[in-house]
């Protein structure tokens, strides 16, 4: 038996004495006091809870629970989220109220914050307004020396409070709470449900309430506004006094509600139906905007264009007008949007380049622009290059055109015009994200050697070229394909596993007890942190530990000891993505340089004995079937993709079928990695041998299906195999093989002592 399949292996990974004391402090201190708990011998009880199984906590009387105490710090909450997972809402809540009360630190503090979530769940306004009540009277005691560990509400409380006091019909108090929120934190003043809440509040007192009707219209001028807000602000708009809103805010309002609501064709009825005053509405550039989607969405592009030609003029007819501006470049942003979708791509160029020229905001402008390039670029990719290179320096955000850069040079090494790769380098590439940059700089070094790049006529000149290009792929990039490939050119090294600090000897007078390492010995400074964390694994609910880690303030600024415990255990609970996860922190820590056992922990082999046996029916490489399994699915057995992928290797249904009949498997799981992993040899080795064992082709088969890297040859097989992955014209294709090869050559290099700069040039069939 393969010992990695076993959920809970026997052993523990070694735990520095500190922590090992700590992490089990709550169930020793029971040890003093009460020898039983819920009527249990308390060995007994922890051995249950230990294991998940936390029926007992639904079978005995609630008054019992105080004695939960006996079993150390933290057992409150901890109980609070074990009923929670059995179903319990009710008893879960009786346990969160104990936690908050009795409890103390962290597992007071996030006992808060679920006590919180599970009053609005409830539905008990009066018990959540009282909460948030007795929230600020502990604050306020806090603040004058009587009480400690006080938690003074926030914006999340308040507004829940708020929200809670509106439902009691507690209006004017429910303002009171508004107006504090709203002086602490005045850019909640943008927020439409607490501006709906305001005005349905403000209109239950006083049916014309001014107050209400400027928060009416506060939600109608939110671009933020959903379904929920625009719903209740109509509600409460038609139960106005005339006058109390224009009739044209009132057919803004139904637009908007509308279009929320999904109901786009009633949008488009309300503007023929009431054309020139929605076409006059200047101010109301968010119904415009809605508008203007809600056509699209239709494709009733004659229509919007009629539409949009009466906002233009009411625009030029005030062009000093309250929203004019902001209406000249909605008019003419969704013209241009009606010819791209036209397809008539020269005009739709020229319309985007107009509203660019009317936009207000960057991030309209930068629309404009990006529709621009993506216009010329149905057109001429020499334009579109030309045209991406002149906007580079007006762009507000550069990274959200690294689909447009990546598109023109996967045409551009189509076409072997290496000249066009160098522009882009040269122009956006300069201000593209470190990853795009890197991407690029790649391409353009590949390319200069392959002879398709001008000016360099002999093979010296090219690596010339391409040398300094390799060294900046290495400084920008964190890809491990990127890091080995540009290794392999430069003859560096792409990665340094530290190893383990050797084992530090007991001083000959110190008691005999079990030698620790250098790095095991470090007085943790997040003890409390990892008491926290790790009693969720004690307590049978180990998936929750990452879970929790994220929720913790500061959570991405622990010290590198922390994480490697977090890592070890998870690994140690079989819960490898987590464990991945915390490990993967690590690298993230300025100063800090992992060593051989945090790369191990971020690179594991789960199920090798299996993974072995797929990868030997399946004719690849161990290290090319882990890359595959851990880019496809991180290790998770059970992990069900959005598009239905079951398991370990992500076996659409159907393809484990026809495996399964291959191979005679009439009765499999694919939530079985033994199953999964064998089902996978199957279907690899089909691919392996339809592409003569060319693994990038293997890996873009696995992912995008066998007839699509057949495509692609036609199109441009005779690129060399670096430049052939991508030229792939599938984003999620393209980077999986990258993700696949990267990871098989670190595997190789960590596990197998392989050259993986070198066993990357192997991989990928080159000479």
């Amino acid at each position: 038996m393969n010992p990695q399949t076993t959920r809970r292996p026997s052993g523990r990974r070694f735990v520095p004495p500190v922590l090992a004391f700590a992490a089990m402090a709550g169930f020793a201190l029971a040890s003093c006091g009460e020898t039983r708990a819920l009527g249990v011998e308390l060995g007994e009880l922890r051995a249950l809870l230990g294991r998940g199984e936390g029926g007992i906590l639904l079978e005995v009387p609630e008054k019992r629970y105080a004695e939960l105490e006996r079993l150390g710090p933290g057992a409150f909450h901890y109980a609070a989220r074990l009923a929670a997972r059995l179903g319990s809402p009710e008893r879960s809540l009786v346990l969160l109220r104990l936690a908050f009360e009795r409890e103390d630190g962290l597992h007071r503090e996030r006992a808060r914050e679920l006590l919180l979530d599970a009053l609005v769940d409830s539905g008990d306004d009066g018990a959540l307004a009282a909460f948030v009540d007795g929230l600020a009277k502990e604050a306020d005691a806090s603040s004058a020396g009587s009480a400690t560990d006080a938690f003074p509400p926030g914006a999340v409380e308040l507004e829940a409070r708020a929200a809670a006091l509106a439902r009691l019909g507690r209006h004017a108090e429910a303002l009171v709470a508004l107006d504090a929120i709203f002086a602490s934190w005045p850019e909640r003043l943008n927020a439409p449900a607490l501006r709906a809440l305001e005005a349905a509040s403000a209109l239950e007192l006083e049916q014309d309430s001014a107050r209400g009707v400027e928060a009416l219209r506060a939600v109608l001028a939110s671009g933020d506004a959903g379904r929920a807000e625009l719903s209740k602000a109509k509600a409460l708009a038609a139960a106005l006094p005339e006058g109390s809103l224009d009739a044209l805010e009132r057919m803004a309002l139904e637009v908007r509600a509308a279009v929320a609501a999904g109901d786009q064709g009633a949008a488009i009825r309300l503007a023929d139906a009431n054309l020139e005053a929605l076409a006059g509405a200047l101010v109301q550039d968010a119904a415009l905007s809605d508008l203007g989607r809600a056509f699209l969405a239709l494709k009733e592009h004659t229509r919007a264009e009629a539409f949009f030609a009466r906002v233009a003029a009411s625009a030029a007819a005030a062009p000093t007008a309250a929203g004019a501006p902001r209406a000249a470049f909605l008019a003419a942003f969704y013209r241009a949007r009606i010819l791209r979708e036209r397809e008539r791509h020269a005009a739709a160029a020229a319309a985007f380049s107009e509203a660019a020229a009317l936009a207000e905001r960057p991030a309209d402008r930068d629309a404009c622009l990006w529709y621009h390039v993506d216009a010329l670029s149905r057109l001429s990719r020499a334009d579109a290059i030309r045209a991406l290179d002149e906007s580079t320096p007006e762009l507000a955000a550069p990274g959200n055109f690294t689909d447009l850069m990546d598109g023109l040079v996967r045409a551009s090494l189509v076409a072997r015009d290496g000249a066009a790769i160098r522009t882009i380098a040269t122009g956006f590439g300069l201000r593209a994200p470190a990853a795009a940059r890197a991407r690029l700089y790649w391409t353009l070094a590949r390319a200069a050697e392959a002879g398709f790049v001008p000016g360099f006529d002999t093979p010296a000149d090219r690596r010339a070229f391409a040398l300094p290009l390799y060294h900046e792929v290495a400084a920008l990039s964190r890809e491990h394909y990127y890091l080995a490939f540009s290794a392999a050119m430069t003859g560096e090294a792409a990665w340094a596993f530290v190893p383990e600090p050797a084992p530090v000897e007991a001083p000959p007078s110190a008691p005999a007890g079990p030698a620790v390492t250098a790095i095991e010995k470090p007085a943790f400074p997040d003890t409390s942190e990892l008491t926290y964390l790790l009693g969720f694994a004690e307590w049978g609910m180990p998936d929750l530990v990452y879970a929790e880690l994220r929720e913790l303030t500061g959570w991405d600024a622990l010290s590198p000891a922390a994480y490697r415990v977090l890592a070890g255990r998870l690994a140690d609970e079989g819960l490898w993505s987590d464990s991945m996860l915390a490990a993967s922190r690590l690298w993230y820590l300025g100063g800090y340089a992992p060593t051989r056992r945090d790369w191990e922990l971020l690179w594991p082999r789960p199920w090798l004995d299996e993974i072995r046996a797929a990868a030997a029916a399946a004719s690849v490489p161990d290290r090319f079937l882990l890359g595959l399994v851990r880019s496809e699915s991180h290790f998770r057995p059970a992990v069900v993709s959005s598009a239905g992928a079951i398991g370990l290797a992500q076996f659409m249904p159907a393809t484990a079928a026809e495996a399964a009949k291959a191979l005679g498997m009439t009765d499999y799981d694919l939530t079985r990695p033994e199953d999964n992993l064998r089902l996978a040899g199957r279907h690899l080795a089909g691919l392996t041998r339809a592409l003569s064992g060319d693994l990038p082709r293997v890996a873009a088969a696995y992912n995008a299906g066998l007839s699509r890297p057949r495509a692609w040859d036609r199109e441009f097989g005779d690129l060399p195999v670096e430049l052939w992955i991508e030229a792939i014209p599938f984003p999620e294709t393209r980077q999986y093989v990258k993700n696949v090869l990267g990871a098989a050559v670190l595997y190789g290099a960590l596990h197998e002592g392989l050259d993986g700069p070198l066993d990357l040039v192997a991989l990928l069939g080159m000479e």
